[in-house]
């Protein structure tokens, strides 16, 4: 996971490890995809892992 706190004090997260398989394990850069850290897209993340 890649998480950033704009200066502004929005927190954004991504998965880096999903994006490394859509883009290649050989990417150079990563191009921030964020979604906003909420307490909704953190339960839609356990539902992804968890099931």
């Amino acid at each position: 996971m890649l998480v950033i706190r704009t200066s502004d004090s929005q927190i954004r997260w991504m998965n880096v490890t999903d994006y490394l398989r859509r883009h290649g394990q050989n990417t150079k850069q990563i191009v921030f995809e964020g979604e906003p850290f909420t307490a909704l897209n953190v339960a839609r993340m356990r539902e992804r892992v968890v099931g």
